[in-house]
């Protein structure tokens, strides 16, 4: 894959302002909202994670959009490291699950936009290291152009069905999560969310199998084609 250009430059239009998000772990209740409630000046409180493996912050745009530029804030006192990375993934059909971009060895400052060029409903910012790591962000802002329903608009459209099957399933908090669970896995497709016990949710995985032939736990899903 090949890393994408990280340059400093103004987010413009913030898709990503007010949506849901979650992140791995909450430090000092300082939550994921704080990423994406439009202050950008690193003095207000910002998100922060626990100290641990990996630790993820993600936002769902609630619909599939063209994206054109994730831009990530950091208190002044921090500066980039190449560990850090930027997700765009879609967890359906023709699913991109593509990395826009790790920060370069070169990368130097508190704020930097990724070029992304990826539809995705999903952006997801990651620690990804042999180290734990704290995930501390005081501001996410995404650009780009909603496509909405895939079957409708210039950018999609519906081309024909196709037999999906359940191939494993998981406890989750929320929907957030189950994207992530699937973004991580080989060959996950698509995925469900029902409620569960305790206010969670089981996150079930499909797959499309390699026999569409008699299936006992299997759906119809849609398979869409980008632009």
């Amino acid at each position: 894959m090949t890393e994408a250009s990280l340059t400093r430059s103004s987010a413009g239009n913030n898709i990503a302002q007010g949506k849901p998000v979650q992140q791995s772990s909450v430090a000092y209740k300082h939550g994921a909202q704080l990423a994406i409630d439009g202050k950008t000046n690193g003095i207000e409180p910002c998100s922060q994670t626990n100290y641990m493996k990996d630790p993820w912050w993600i936002v769902d745009l609630g619909v599939a959009h063209k994206i054109d530029l994730v831009t990530v804030y950091l208190d002044g006192s921090y500066e980039f490291s190449k560990d850090y990375k930027v997700f765009a993934f879609r967890a359906t059909y023709l699913n991109t699950n593509s990395e826009c971009s790790g920060v370069s060895e070169k990368a130097r400052g508190s704020i930097y936009s990724v070029k992304c060029a990826a539809i995705a409903r999903y952006v997801m910012i990651q620690r990804v290291s042999d180290f734990s790591s704290y995930l501390h962000i005081c501001e996410v802002q995404v650009t780009g152009i909603a496509v909405g329903n895939a079957n409708q608009g210039k950018y999609c459209k519906s081309t024909r069905t196709k037999m999906i099957q359940s191939f494993t399933s998981c406890t989750v908090r929320s929907q957030l999560e189950c994207a992530i669970f699937c973004h991580s896995r080989n060959f996950c497709s698509t995925f469900s969310i029902r409620p569960s016990k305790y206010g969670k949710f089981q996150c079930i995985l499909y797959k499309v199998p390699a026999s569409n032939n008699r299936l006992d736990k299997a759906e119809k899903e849609l398979i869409y084609n980008e632009c």
